[in-house]
């Protein structure tokens, strides 16, 4: 207990100190800001002569062959928009079947049958009897993860 409170004394009396070495008379300094961010194009430069070709290649100005093999495999494995939904798609729907074996399962089933049958031996006495069955059925089952295999 005394240790935690001379830690905490020293921790206050750090930050006290911290704030008194500003002091009252504290002036912060303007930051030199340029007059204008951006300038007109010089030297007879204009839109039209730009090589927008060039531009779009413009790191291989750089002559630097590991940047330009990056670049190279980011274009060639990038995705258009249908496909990188798609792949969002198919990711949520592998991890709803991944989630499903931690859910119950259940199974319904339903059945009718109906059977006609004649007594008798001559057209007079023949009995007709009809016997239908309704059958339904529920099933539940889960299984508990009590070794981490889900």
């Amino acid at each position: 207990m005394r240790r935690i409170s001379l830690i905490f004394t020293v921790c206050i009396a750090t930050l006290v100190a911290g704030c008194m070495t500003v002091g009252p008379d504290y002036v912060p300094t303007e930051p030199k800001v340029p007059e204008q961010f951006s300038s007109e194009l010089s030297g007879g430069l204009t839109i039209e002569l730009l090589d927008i070709a060039a531009l779009s290649q413009w790191w291989t100005t750089l002559n630097d062959p590991e940047l330009t093999d990056l670049i190279d495999r980011a274009i060639a494995g990038s995705l258009d928009l249908r496909e990188a939904a798609a792949r969002i798609l198919e990711a949520r729907a592998q991890r709803g079947i991944s989630e499903a074996g931690r859910f119950p399962t259940i199974d319904a089933s339903g059945s009718v049958s109906r059977q006609r049958f004649r007594f008798g031996t001559s057209q007079e006495n023949v009995i007709v009897a009809t016997n239908t069955l309704y059958g339904g059925g529920f099933d539940a089952t889960w299984e508990l993860d009590l070794f981490g295999r889900l």
